[in-house]
């Protein structure tokens, strides 16, 4: 009798502790799946400004020096988005890159208007001449580009700023 009893708890037990492995599983991929992308989050930034957000997005950078940031780039890699370490996040490890991660934390924004594009755009021109000097006029014009960028989206949009959106995670999870 005392062997029947353990034998039907055994049974009991271990049919309850397959059912609770698979329906964690299920949460699991239901919980991958459900969270957004990072250009839906970008996609919906303006109007989740100092609102939570959760995402996901693949670790294309971990700053090397303090590990208080990293990049997260979109599925098709077209756009990024940075996350500030905050929260229960001490900081990224450099191992994490290439890692899909799901991120938590609040959307912020920085504004660059038309003088701190003008300061900086005259910063790169100073450091061109001298370039030029040295170098014999081969400088990178990757950040005159950006400046241009940024003037005609403010022009196009009729904004008198360019945003720049970045979260401060509170947590996060890496996913694969």
């Amino acid at each position: 009798m005392k062997t029947s009893i353990l034998l039907l708890m055994s049974v009991f037990l271990f049919t309850a502790c397959g059912q609770k492995k698979s329906g964690s599983s299920e949460e699991a991929t239901k919980q991958k799946t459900d969270v957004i992308d990072v250009a839906q989050v970008l996609d919906k930034a303006e109007s989740t400004i100092d609102k939570e957000v959760v995402f996901k997005g693949w670790v294309s950078h971990v700053c090397k020096h303090s590990g208080r940031r990293c990049f997260l780039k979109s599925e098709d890699g077209t756009v990024s988005i940075r996350v500030e370490a905050d929260g229960k996040i001490n900081g990224f490890n450099k191992e994490l890159t290439g890692n899909q991660l799901k991120v938590e934390g609040i959307m912020k924004v920085k504004k660059l208007n038309e003088q701190y594009l003008d300061e900086w755009q005259a910063k790169v021109e100073a450091a061109q001449k001298e370039e030029d000097v040295e170098e014999g006029g081969e400088h990178c014009s990757a950040e005159m580009n950006n400046i241009k960028e940024m003037r005609d989206w403010m022009k196009k949009n009729s904004k008198d700023y360019y945003p720049i959106y970045y979260v401060n995670g509170t947590d996060y999870t890496i996913l694969n």
